[in-house]
């Protein structure tokens, strides 16, 4: 439980009504074994499609879908915190799962979204309510700068941004981490170039895995917020064009989140309509606690 000057500190330290004090402290508790999970966020678990274990045994990954994109650094962390307890890895030398991250828009961020000294505060905790409610609060609402933050922070490795945004001067980029560690972000414009990238890397080590990231406005076309989108043809054709890309994805996947992003997705019912065609495409059922669902088998090995 926390101390009663760790209380005051919360209390002097944020202009916050005192009854809702409790509640807060409450979401943070370290003590708490069921954290609240962050608003408007659903996950379910899934086989990997590939075996992951020498004995030929699949395992088991958890798919995370919210509705604004900022609240993937919830999940990307709540994946490193696992993996670390689980291995017993240092935070500096953790060997962090590359990112895969389908996008209509550059999320990649600046160092102006955050600032270094909370997320060093942040780095130390191992409590999921203060990770939601930082990536609640302290992440930019606008949804385009989670990126950068996790990549400073250690959480994901190097980066493949998949993207209609990608400038000549953006193809590569190197950043360091808080612990020094060099990342690749590799901006590219479809699976096809990502697998060309992917093969020209240092990436293809057996034990760097990969989280896949799709912000569903990926499948909008036309202007920012109004125009055409994309027909089940040719989001299928997206996927389809390239199946080395798609094989790499899915023989090294650990993660799958997806943003729903109404705003940018031609609204709710669009962005579901994008998501029914993904599963349509890739799983036998659907995502639910009370599925039968699985790996399609052109995707899927026994």
């Amino acid at each position: 439980m926390r101390s009663e000057s760790q209380k005051s500190k919360i209390s002097k330290s944020a202009n916050i009504p005192e009854y809702l004090l409790p509640y807060i402290q409450s979401m943070t508790d370290p003590d708490d074994c069921s954290p609240i999970d962050p608003p408007g966020c659903y996950s379910a678990y899934i086989d990997t499609p590939y075996p992951v274990y020498r004995d030929g045994r699949k395992g088991a990954i958890e798919v995370g879908v919210f509705y604004e994109h900022r609240f993937a650094f919830y999940y990307w962390m709540k994946w490193r915190r696992k993996r670390c307890l689980e291995n017993k890895e240092k935070l500096h030398s953790f060997e962090a799962p590359h990112l895969v991250t389908m996008d209509r828009h550059n999320d990649f961020g600046c160092e102006c979204d955050f600032l270094e000294e909370h997320l060093i505060e942040l780095n130390k905790t191992t409590n999921l309510g203060e990770v939601a409610l930082f990536t609640w609060a302290g992440l930019r609402s606008l949804n385009d700068g989670h990126i950068l933050p996790a990549v400073w922070l250690n959480t994901i490795g190097d980066v493949y941004l998949i993207t209609k945004q990608v400038g000549q001067k953006e193809e590569i980029q190197c950043v360091k981490d808080c612990f020094g560690n060099s990342h690749n972000i590799h901006y590219v414009k479809s699976l096809e170039e990502f697998a060309r990238r992917w093969e020209r890397s240092d990436c293809t080590r057996p034990e760097r895995d990969i989280y896949w990231d799709i912000d569903l406005d990926f499948f909008t076309k036309g202007n920012l917020k109004n125009g055409p989108i994309m027909s089940e043809k040719e989001i299928r054709k997206v996927f389809e064009t390239d199946k080395e890309g798609l094989h790499i994805i899915l023989n090294a996947i650990s993660g799958l989140t997806f943003a729903l992003e109404p705003e940018y997705s031609r609204g709710l019912s669009t962005a579901l309509k994008f998501y029914t065609i993904w599963e349509k495409i890739f799983l036998k059922g659907n995502i639910s606690p009370f599925g039968n669902y699985g790996w399609r088998s052109k995707y899927s090995q026994k």
